[in-house]
């Protein structure tokens, strides 16, 4: 709904920074592009290389870069998944401190919610200071 209500806001450079891609762009897939930025995207798999990028992406892509597999799925979603996250743990935020990935997603939606609300006038709510 937020994107619906300011789309101005979501073409601005904090979100391709954070999530890797336009708020729109279906075609990206991220968890395609962390493989790719490890070396694990073939464009003929052997086993062994499968097997590999299983492991990877349950180990360190999903766990490390985002808050569930379903935001694996497009920047759009990504930020969904993490937005609530940030809703929901937004008093404990350090809890993620050893994913980086989530952790710096976390903190993204933190400056973007304290930068929406000021740009509507709203007060600060004391979680977000």
């Amino acid at each position: 709904m937020w994107h619906f209500r300011d789309k101005g806001f979501f073409r601005g450079s904090w979100f391709r920074e954070a999530f890797g891609a336009a708020y729109a762009d279906w075609s990206y897939v991220p968890w395609k592009a962390c493989l790719d930025a490890h070396g694990l995207l073939f464009d003929v798999p052997s086993e062994d290389s499968l097997a590999r990028i299983v492991r990877f992406t349950q180990d360190m892509v999903l766990r490390t870069h985002f808050v569930s597999e379903y935001g694996m799925t497009s920047a759009c979603e990504d930020f969904a998944e993490t937005f609530m996250f940030f809703l929901r743990y937004r008093h404990s935020l350090d809890r993620f401190r050893n994913r980086s990935g989530v952790f710096r997603k976390l903190r993204a939606v933190r400056r973007a919610v304290r930068a929406a609300a000021r740009r509507h006038g709203l007060r600060p709510i004391s979680a977000l200071n």
